[in-house]
């Protein structure tokens, strides 16, 4: 008689196996801070504009209400901004400088960067404090680290 219960064991095993794998592969906005910290804060934050526009309430500015358009920006911005005008503004707005290429980010990357300055964004709207912690109304004193000026001379 055949024992069929090593192969039942293995295929139960390698089905578990990879389903954990599958919720394991989601980007979450966590995952977006990382990825915003490692690509976009040497020219962007969530509340103010630096080298380029503040990134709060970005999806409902311009174009970028429609996803596929903010992925087309990020893949390519000197392509997207010739046919767009809402982009060729903010390129004068910022003194001719154009935002780097980013396409080697995935679509679910780019959400996550998405979701994390949405909901960053959406956080430091409802309440007093800073996106450091401090709280200007009760005296303390704003510790902002602006990086941008190293971020700068280091692209150079």
């Amino acid at each position: 008689m055949i024992d069929h219960r090593a192969n039942v064991k293995r295929t139960l095993f390698s089905a578990l196996f990879f389903l954990l794998l599958s919720f394991g592969n989601k980007l979450t906005a966590q995952d977006g801070q990382a990825i915003f910290k490692d690509n976009c804060a040497s020219c962007h934050s969530v509340f103010k504009d630096l080298t380029g526009p503040a990134l709060g309430g970005v999806t409902s500015r311009g174009p970028w209400t429609d996803r596929k358009k903010i992925y087309e920006w990020v893949h390519n911005p000197p392509k997207f901004m010739t046919t767009d005008p809402y982009t060729s503004g903010l390129k004068q707005k910022f003194g001719g400088v154009v935002m780097t290429s980013f396409d080697g980010l995935s679509t679910k990357e780019i959400d996550a960067v998405i979701d994390y300055v949405e909901k960053t964004a959406k956080a430091g709207q409802n309440t007093t404090t800073t996106p450091n912690g401090s709280n200007p109304a009760n005296g303390q004193v704003m510790d902002e680290k602006d990086n941008s000026i190293l971020y700068g001379v280091l692209t150079l």
